[in-house]
């Protein structure tokens, strides 16, 4: 089969085609129906200007990736300017990397992410995704991925985990700790979350403490968190520790003000899968472009020197 040279087809359906169309029987059809060979899909391919190493067999992937909360108006891409996930779909639309995207956590304002997770149907190879994910997007660091099968739910993981900052003079970290081991376990957490008709009975894996450069943090391991659940715990801590002024026992039904701990120094740091084998990617320019961003406040120090 000849390749006409006055054959019409745009850029757009191309692409489509690619991630909606491509058959099982190893034929590649237009929009308007008209049906060529995958041999000769390079040719089509360099016509509208579209690199055909970058085409593989339709996959789901799931893309692990960074980003600093602290220059985003919020996650959520609906109804704000400026969003982590708008910023996202933006890019991955307007340069036709695949479809139905979806993201893993939605974090509160102004935290950030090590690892948070995007899974994307494409048939755009993994690397050129990320690398021209990276090459666009500001503040934002794609810096992984992994091929999983196609009923694969990127909100259904095994454990997440958070990291809470906690730069503060006054505190003792070993008593810190002994106020958060109450939280540990099974427990209604409607005292401790900002609720949004979502069931509070969650269990908490693990709450344990690390030092980054001689500052104390905390890290909370679970299955999933509420809105704001990490926030309002830490909150419970300082208040104990700096004011004396909340009950010894969180769970009682004694009247307390509720303390929602900074966002700036929560961090999303990992989310792990059952069964999934993420390839990390780094390429010299995102190792520039990290380098040079290191500065300013202590969260975004500590998000530039710990991106996987």
């Amino acid at each position: 089969m000849i390749l006409p040279n006055d054959l019409k087809v745009t850029r757009r359906e191309i692409c489509i085609g690619m991630n909606l169309l491509l058959k099982t029987d190893g034929n590649f059809r237009s929009v308007n129906n008209e049906i060529f060979p995958l041999h000769l899909y390079e040719k089509i391919l360099n016509r509208v200007g579209i690199h055909y190493h970058r085409i593989m067999e339709r996959r789901k992937v799931v893309f692990g990736f960074a980003y600093d909360g602290t220059s985003f108006s919020s996650y959520q891409s609906h109804n704000s300017f400026n969003t982590v996930e708008g910023g996202i779909r933006s890019e991955v639309t307007s340069n036709l990397l695949g479809e139905n995207m979806r993201t893993a956590s939605r974090t509160d304002k102004n935290v950030s992410a090590l690892f948070n997770a995007m899974s994307l149907d494409t048939t755009v190879k993994p690397e050129d995704t990320i690398g021209i994910l990276n090459s666009n997007l500001e503040n934002i660091y794609f810096h992984s991925y992994g091929y999983v099968s196609d009923d694969f739910n990127v909100r259904h993981c095994s454990e997440k985990e958070y990291t809470y900052l906690l730069p503060f003079s006054w505190v003792d970290i070993d008593e810190f700790i002994r106020e958060m081991k109450k939280f540990i376990g099974k427990h209604d957490f409607a005292k401790f979350c900002r609720y949004d008709n979502k069931e509070t009975i969650r269990e908490i894996n693990s709450i344990d403490t690390i030092f980054w450069n001689g500052m104390p943090g905390l890290v909370f391991r679970a299955r999933g968190f509420l809105w704001n659940q990490i926030r309002f715990i830490v909150g419970y801590g300082i208040k104990r520790q700096r004011d004396g002024a909340e009950p010894e026992d969180p769970w009682s039904d004694q009247n307390w003000s509720r303390y929602l701990a900074p966002a700036e120094l929560l961090f999303l740091t990992k989310i792990k899968y059952e069964g999934v084998d993420m390839k990390r990617i780094r390429s010299r320019s995102m190792e520039k472009k990290i380098e040079i961003l290191k500065r300013g406040t202590i969260a975004r120090n500590y998000f530039f020197n710990h991106i996987p």
